[in-house]
């Protein structure tokens, strides 16, 4: 897939947390790829649970240098210590799928 990117960086930033991912899609709105993914009981979110209630851009994502558009694609993706490869990789293909629905 192209135009994703992600926000924030595992290697420049020291208060990165390595289990946590935040990610950018070009064209696709991150509130229908979270409730995509929730159908099909993959739980992903736009933003931290402290910022859940708003509806605004994520601040610490503009801080960041994200844009507007940018920080609206956001999803925000969380692994544990129990998380399988072979969750991964169905997580993968589902989100990959789903990207190519909202994109058409």
């Amino acid at each position: 897939l192209v135009n994703i990117k992600m926000n924030g960086s595992l290697v420049t930033d020291p208060n990165h947390t390595p289990n946590i991912l935040n990610i950018s899609i070009k064209g696709v709105r991150g509130e229908e790829l979270v409730a995509m993914l929730d159908d099909q009981e993959i739980y992903v979110s736009t933003g931290s649970a402290c910022n859940s209630d708003s509806k605004e851009p994520s601040h610490v994502l503009k801080a960041i240098g994200c844009s507007d558009e940018e920080a609206n694609s956001s999803i925000r993706i969380s692994l544990s210590n129990d998380t399988t490869l072979k969750e991964v990789n169905e997580f993968c293909e589902k989100l990959v799928y789903d990207i190519k629905i909202l994109r058409s």
